[in-house]
């Protein structure tokens, strides 16, 4: 899956975070909202 379809993915709300990830967020006060406005608006800086 390359960055694009992640995006679509995001801004059709078809996707799910896991249960792992949501209480990270909840224990730094990070919205769903602010995660996939990151994703969707951010760039990429280092490619793996």
């Amino acid at each position: 899956m390359d960055i694009k379809q992640i995006k679509d993915c995001i801004k059709a709300d078809k996707y799910e975070m896991s249960q792992h990830a949501l209480e990270r967020a909840l224990e730094r006060d990070i919205w769903k909202e602010d995660i996939e406005h990151a994703i969707i608006h951010g760039e990429i800086i280092e490619e793996i």
